[in-house]
């Protein structure tokens, strides 16, 4: 029996870029200023009625700009070898590229990793991540430096990772065959 080959089994990705006019040189400075705008409001309105209420002494965790201003996230959840880092190479066109996500039958992703916008393709740690208060990844620092070091982050130049930033999750191991088997 021959194996055809993945590129051709996949869907042209141009509904993507229609669907969410990620061709258009509209830049996202309508978001960007609503983000501004939202953030204003926390710090003139939202947290004077957090200090005078002591809201944070019920709530551990004070609010950071990086917070508030982030994009949406997208984490892809679920049994191992079912297709999470597929997608992501497929929604960001890393198929057969030397930048894609590893994937095969077995477990192939042992760490959370955060898919990102940045000028150049770099790696950075979970723990420069969770430290940079400019991004909202530093809650995380409660999970400890175990978890941490579990926490990758790849950024890349790429006109969807402007609006919105993906996470890869390790396999969940769903019952006590695969247990067995992992």
């Amino acid at each position: 029996e021959e194996v055809e080959d993945v590129t051709s089994v996949l869907r042209d990705r141009s509904h993507i870029d229609e669907t969410l006019r990620l061709a258009t040189e509209e830049k996202a400075g309508d978001y960007a200023a609503a983000l501004e705008r939202l953030r204003k409001i926390y710090h003139t309105s939202i947290k004077p009625m957090e200090q005078a209420y002591k809201y944070n002494e019920l709530r551990q965790h004070e609010i950071s700009d990086g917070e508030i201003t982030s994009k949406p996230m997208v984490l892809f959840l679920g049994p191992w070898s079912v297709g999470k880092s597929s997608m992501i190479n497929y929604l960001l066109g890393m198929h057969d590229s030397p930048y894609q996500l590893y994937t095969g039958a077995e477990p192939t992703t042992s760490e959370f990793t955060v898919i990102m916008h940045g000028e150049k393709i770099r790696s950075v740690e979970g723990i420069v991540m969770a430290a940079d208060s400019s991004r909202s990844f530093s809650p995380l620092e409660k999970f400890g430096q175990n978890f941490l070091e579990k926490l990758i982050g790849i950024e890349m130049p790429h006109k969807l990772l402007e609006r919105v930033t993906f996470v890869d999750t390790p396999g969940i191991i769903e019952n006590r065959k695969q247990q067995e088997r992992g």
